[in-house]
């Protein structure tokens, strides 16, 4: 089975799919993470996926015990949570279609 690409509502950014978690939910995936202090600085803090997307992009994690989709990224694992992905992937009978194909070439990108 292929990867799934996903871009992300709150910040917009694609992933390709490896796969998905059943055991992690974004209320049982804990991680640390930084903000700025009272000083200036950055301090890291414990916090979990629900609280995270709350705090940093203001939204509310509907279905909390949905399992996570995971990226692996280098080195890492980065999970998601799909209530907030949207498909990115072209349908595979699309990309068979060389007229579709045709069509939106004016609009991929050539030069990275």
């Amino acid at each position: 089975m292929p990867r799934r690409t996903v871009m992300t509502k709150y910040n917009t950014k694609t992933y390709q799919v490896d796969g998905l978690d059943w055991s992690k939910t974004p209320k049982t995936y804990f991680f640390e993470a930084s903000r700025k202090s009272k000083t200036g600085g950055l301090e890291k803090y414990k916090t979990n996926a629900v609280d995270y997307m709350k705090n940093v992009y203001n939204r509310i994690v509907k279905r909390p015990d949905q399992p996570l989709l995971f990226v692996n990224f280098r080195d890492q694992q980065i999970y998601l949570i799909p209530e907030f992905c949207h498909d990115a992937s072209l349908p595979e009978d699309f990309t068979k279609d060389t007229h579709k194909m045709r069509d939106i070439d004016a609009y991929k990108i050539k030069n990275p």
